[in-house]
């Protein structure tokens, strides 16, 4: 780099904040010099400046930490500003630092998340209650959940398989008196004239459930229009009380009376469609 030779004198005259002599340090250094105390900014001493910036950090910890807190409660506008301009001029650079950092200290953090979280569940579980609170008198909790439920498909399914697998395995007991339960009531709802055609039509919404999740990628299953064991009515285990619908909707109407009709749940899935 090429720099102009001007004496401290003449900077100071044309309000110059350096200055170059083209003279040597007391270290060997070659570099521009500051008007005001006339210090040398050559590599040498910038780095004798850095170690005793980082001794006297560490000797008076607590007081320069205090000057800074009080500095920032002073200066609140200013500090905001300051950071905001900072943070426009280097986005990227500070993403993709902080990405770094999450990769290089994933467990760390997450156990960090896990401490703050047990440590003020209250807090968390007010806020979460307010930002519910104001988004559904916004009436945006729908379209939120269906944007994240499209943004996030596979998370949330991979996520759910892995809970429902965990918890099959934690409830096994539960588990086998739910399905005595369950085939004890498909028994108990198939009438005296269940007849080939009912027969027929099960098999028949069977492979059209396998040929449909083969088309789309995901499970369906056979859905009893009206629950067979629903709250206050039962269905009945025959040809016209049989759909075939996605197995989330499935999983997610249990015993509730919902999708009661044909074609209900693609009405649903149809309103929460964002695209």
């Amino acid at each position: 780099m090429f720099l102009h030779l001007i004496d401290r004198k003449t900077a100071i005259e044309f309000g110059l904040k350096k200055f170059f002599t083209g003279e040597k340090c007391n270290l060997g250094g070659v570099s521009e010099r500051s008007t005001k105390n006339s210090a040398c900014r050559c590599k040498y001493h910038l780095d004798i400046k850095r170690l005793n910036s980082k001794k006297r950090y560490v000797n008076k910890k607590d007081d320069i930490r205090q000057q800074q807190k009080q500095y920032s409660e002073m200066n609140k506008a200013k500090m905001n500003d300051a950071s905001l301009r900072y943070y426009s001029r280097n986005k990227e650079k500070i993403n993709s630092r902080k990405k770094i950092h999450r990769l290089k200290n994933i467990d760390s953090i997450k156990s960090k998340a896990l401490e703050y979280r047990n440590r003020n569940k209250e807090k968390i579980a007010k806020k979460d209650k307010e930002r519910y609170d104001r988004l559904k008198f916004l009436g945006l909790l729908k379209e939120k959940r269906a944007k994240y439920y499209s943004e996030n498909r596979e998370a949330i399914l991979n996520k759910n398989r892995g809970f429902q697998k965990t918890w099959r395995q934690a409830n096994k007991d539960k588990l086998r008196d739910g399905k005595q339960k369950r085939r004890a009531a498909k028994l108990q709802a198939t009438p005296s004239w269940y007849s080939e055609l009912d027969s027929f039509v099960f098999t028949e919404a069977y492979l059209l459930s396998k040929d449909r999740e083969i088309l789309t990628g995901i499970k369906w299953e056979i859905d009893h229009m009206i629950p067979l064991q629903a709250e206050n009515v039962c269905g009945l285990h025959v040809w016209n009380n049989f759909q075939v619908i996605p197995s989330f909707l499935n999983q997610s109407k249990r015993n509730k009376m919902i999708y009661c009709n044909p074609f209900d749940w693609l009405r649903e899935i149809l309103d929460g469609c964002t695209c």
